[in-house]
């Protein structure tokens, strides 16, 4: 890890800016999947505020920090600064279009949060939004459960039932049934 950690910080040193959000970016993955959250976080944040140097107001580029640490901060427990993060990303990657699958998988995403934190009546209203853009692209919803399912903490397995059964509540047993599927391997998987 140190020699990986050391060759990330080099190239930092020697790239121009945006060489750096991306270096930065995955400094913060690397520290993320080895459970160093708090350092995680240190370099999304550099990122964040480097990307926000490069880019005007609230351009969707800048939904990739704020996923990512409302990803780190969901790995550490810590929903409320998860979904607030998750919004964020959500609010600025509207810029796409409302039915854009990156748009659509953002509210899914807090709308997964919100279910994990038991603010049920949240995630519905945030999927009832989803559901025309659903429809349309089932695609988006296997995205959703791939991001919801990297657990098998309780809070998990509470809001995949939870999606399960609104989509069943619109007849589409199919697509509930594909996303427990998909949500049954990632538990497997990890």
């Amino acid at each position: 890890f140190a020699s990986a950690e050391n060759v990330l910080q080099q190239g930092i040193d020697s790239r121009g800016e945006e060489m750096h959000i991306l270096l930065y970016h995955n400094m913060g993955r690397l520290h993320r999947q080895l459970g160093e959250y708090e350092q995680a976080l240190d370099f999304y944040r550099v990122a964040l505020d480097e990307k926000r140097g490069l880019v005007s107001g609230d351009h969707p580029d800048l939904g990739y920090e704020l996923n990512a640490m409302s990803i780190t901060y969901e790995r550490m427990g810590d929903l409320e600064n998860a979904i607030r993060y998750a919004e964020e990303s959500s609010r600025v990657r509207m810029a796409y279009g409302e039915d854009s699958p990156i748009a659509v998988g953002m509210i899914l995403r807090v709308a997964s949060l919100c279910a994990q934190a038991g603010d049920f009546d949240r995630a519905e209203e945030l999927f009832l939004t989803a559901w025309p853009h659903i429809e349309a692209n089932p695609d988006v919803l296997g995205m959703a459960a791939n991001r919801l399912a990297g657990g098998d903490s309780e809070p998990v397995q509470n809001a995949v039932a939870f999606f399960a059964r609104l989509l069943r509540d619109r007849g589409r047993h199919d697509l509930a049934d594909s996303f427990e599927e998909i949500a049954r391997k990632r538990v497997e998987e990890s």
